[in-house]
């Protein structure tokens, strides 16, 4: 669904609910002010924002891709922000109007693999949370490798615990800031995924 080529479409949204999910991390939920349906976008698509102090920033969906009356993207409060972030949760507010892209797709899923797995750390979550919940609709072989400092670090884990025990797929989360804990093996792991 990539459009470079073509101009960028912007839209106008309000912030409709901003959601605790992690420390340092919250949901924000964006949708037509007059309850249209938003362009429709595929897991792995992204969107820019327009802030009013003049950034404009790209972040993931994070929502199911069917989901066109809103989108939902994840931001993390960066302690070395140059503004963007900082901006998003010291002071945007539930009612604000916000202008944003439509959604444009420069990581697009691969539905027709076989088997899928996932690997994300802290807030790379995001696309790969939308990902999931697109192969867990397809009924598709997937697993999720999600990498956290500590338990409550892990944005969407109640969600994504839920979405692997009712598709059947494997979630393993890491932590490796608790203790015994370690750095994923990705070794490992790819190492696992090599055809026999």
């Amino acid at each position: 669904m990539s459009d470079t080529a073509n101009p960028i479409q912007k839209i106008e949204t309000r912030l409709h609910a901003i959601t605790w999910q992690a420390p340092g991390i919250h949901s924000f939920e964006l949708r037509r002010p007059d309850g249209a349906a938003l362009p429709a976008f595929t897991a792995g698509a992204h969107i820019d924002l327009y802030l009013a102090n003049g950034m404009v920033r790209s972040y993931s969906l994070v929502n199911a891709q069917g989901e066109t009356q809103r989108y939902v993207v994840g931001v993390n409060r960066d302690v070395a922000s140059r503004g963007g972030s900082r901006y998003m949760h010291d002071t945007l507010k539930v009612g604000d109007t916000l202008t944003i892209s439509a959604p444009r797709n420069n990581f697009p899923l691969n539905e027709s693999a076989p088997h899928s797995a996932f690997i994300a750390g802290g807030i790379g979550i995001t696309p790969m949370y939308c990902m999931v919940q697109r192969m867990a609709e397809l009924k598709a072989s997937w697993q999720l490798f999600y990498s956290c400092r500590t338990p409550q670090h892990a944005a969407y884990r109640d969600g994504i615990e839920a979405l692997g025990k009712a598709a059947g797929q494997a979630v393993v989360f890491n932590y490796d800031q608790v203790p015994g804990g370690r750095m994923l093996d990705l070794k490992a792991i790819i190492a696992g995924m090599a055809p026999s």
